[in-house]
């Protein structure tokens, strides 16, 4: 099952990275790795590039964040795509449900609403939230359209068998959440909800703090969001950095922001302590655990920056990295650059822009290695970093204009050579990329 995450700015309601946010003369306290070959250079988009487009809905209500995951149990993938649609002060969004018709084929889907009236539904993604073995979806929502309003929260529906019922953790909320996790963050044996509460200040660069919904069983927690820590943000992960046997987190930092990706260590019986990976990157919009990424069996962190060089040429260069995770992961973590080309367009006035956006992970091309698909998002192409070889990737554009969304992979004909789902707020487009026969011929 495989989450893929998009930050709501990089989406007319996703997150944003003006100029003025970036953090001028911070120290270079990430550690580049010097040895590491640098990446190939990108390839243009071609006919040749081996892809066809396939409408999944011709007015799909302005998508952003897509889920790919078997939820039926058929063994076929299906979507769950939030849409912003009329998202804001006045209105608001939905959260719908994408299955093929005829499952294997790909070329016609039929959409199911499971939940309206939410204002800015961010990333789904999925967990077993009461303990009756089926797979319940976690919806957080919330963005700075609503300012100086409060409309943050977070849901769960549950997974009935036959249907989806809906239970609301926090609304109305003066922050907003793209991420939530459930895991026992206080080491009681009870799951509970992380989230990261997010705010942009009108004179700084806002805030963003962590928090706890307890849990007390059987899907139910508490509505009071408990302050675990101050930092991380965007879409966040969580999974055992060093070891030891417990859940820790990985996340991004933009809102307010101290360093560029940081790491929460899990100490046990609800301590927790913050480590910073990078400061040298700018603001971050995604930082997700990637196991066995070259082959080697070794863990590591595959992270998106979301900046800006067309608004201020001194931002750092957008960009997707690897970080190794060292020894001792208290201290920052040596990475590579991974890709090459992306670049976000010059802002409009009062809809500042960045790059690149969310990502995913898979093997594209059946040979055997992952491969990272990434939406530009303020840089409207959407690329693919093909693993060439071990720790060697190289940038492929895949479809252009299709600026502020997010992609995905999924196996909708379940051969090996996975499809990869589009979204594009701007352009109102919800799309699927499928390799060409050609293409899959010659492998």
């Amino acid at each position: 099952m495989k989450i893929l995450l998009i930050l709501s700015a990089a989406l007319a309601a996703a997150v944003p990275a003006p100029a003025q946010e970036v953090l001028r003369g911070e120290a270079l306290r990430g550690l580049v790795s010097m040895s590491a070959e640098a990446p190939l250079p990108p390839e243009p988009r071609a006919a040749e590039s081996g892809y066809e487009t396939i409408e999944i809905d011709p007015d799909p209500e302005r998508p952003a964040f897509i889920l790919a995951s078997d939820l039926n149990g058929d063994g076929y993938p299906e979507l769950l795509v939030s849409k912003f649609a009329g998202s804001g002060p006045m209105g608001s969004g939905m959260l719908d449900l994408y299955a093929m018709e005829k499952p294997g084929d790909p070329h016609k889907w039929r959409k199911t609403r499971l939940a309206d009236k939410i204002k800015f539904p961010n990333l789904p993604s999925l967990a077993d939230v009461n303990g009756d073995g089926r797979p319940d979806i976690l919806l957080p929502y919330g963005f700075l359209a609503c300012m100086p309003g409060s409309c943050g929260g977070i849901e769960w529906l549950e997974n009935t068998g036959g249907g989806w019922t809906r239970h609301t953790v926090i609304t109305g909320y003066e922050r907003f959440f793209h991420r939530v996790v459930l895991l026992d963050a206080d080491g009681d044996g009870i799951k509970d909800l992380v989230a990261v509460g997010e705010k942009k200040g009108l004179f700084d660069n806002g805030s963003s703090e962590v928090y706890i919904f307890k849990g007390a069983g059987k899907g139910s927690f508490s509505s009071k969001p408990a302050l675990l820590t101050k930092g991380l943000g965007g879409l966040f992960s969580s999974g055992d950095v060093d070891g030891d046997g417990d859940e820790d987190l990985v996340s991004p930092e933009y809102f307010g922001r101290a360093a560029s990706f940081v790491w929460l260590e899990n100490q046990g019986a609800g301590a927790w302590r913050r480590h910073a990976a990078d400061s040298s990157s700018g603001g971050g919009i995604q930082m997700s655990l990637v196991p066995d990424l070259y082959g080697d069996g070794r863990l590591r962190a595959v992270a998106a920056n979301h900046t800006n060089t067309s608004d201020d040429q001194s931002a750092p260069e957008s960009a997707v990295f690897v970080f190794d995770i060292p020894a001792d992961p208290s201290g920052p973590w040596p990475k590579v650059k991974i890709s090459e080309g992306i670049k976000s367009r010059k802002s409009p006035a009062l809809g500042p822009q960045g790059a690149p956006g969310p990502f995913d992970w898979g093997d594209a091309d059946g040979d055997g290695d992952l491969d990272i698909v990434v939406h530009g998002d303020g840089d409207p192409r959407v690329f693919l970093l093909e693993q060439v070889s071990p720790g060697k990737f190289r940038t492929r554009e895949l479809i252009d204009d299709m600026p502020q969304g997010a992609a995905v992979f999924c196996d909708t004909e379940r051969d090996g050579l996975p499809e990869i789902a589009v979204s594009s707020y701007e352009k109102n487009r919800l799309v699927l990329l499928k390799k060409l026969r050609a293409a899959r011929e010659s492998r």
